[in-house]
């Protein structure tokens, strides 16, 4: 159930930030060739990550997405440091 609310809350957040890119001039015309296959790529990346996580216990992958965020939260505020 986490694993499925995220790559949603994940897809609606990239899908809407695409429109503000290309708007913004980040992303142009001849860049959106390349959607279909990130969609494809999304997709497989995904199917293979469920494959993956049948082999890990669940106890163990909350322990490992904590640790994760942890240490994305402690490098954030090395590079806040470092950058004043």
């Amino acid at each position: 159930m986490f694993i499925a609310t995220s790559a949603f809350i994940d897809f609606m957040i990239d899908f809407s930030r695409t429109f503000v890119y290309y708007n913004n001039g980040y992303i142009h015309q001849h860049d959106l060739k390349y959607v279909p296959y990130l969609f494809v790529i999304g997709l497989f990346g995904s199917f293979v990550g469920k494959k993956i996580l049948a082999y890990i216990p669940q106890s163990k992958f909350r322990k490992l997405s904590l640790l994760f965020i942890l240490l994305i939260g402690i490098v954030t505020i090395g590079q806040m440091v470092t950058i004043k």
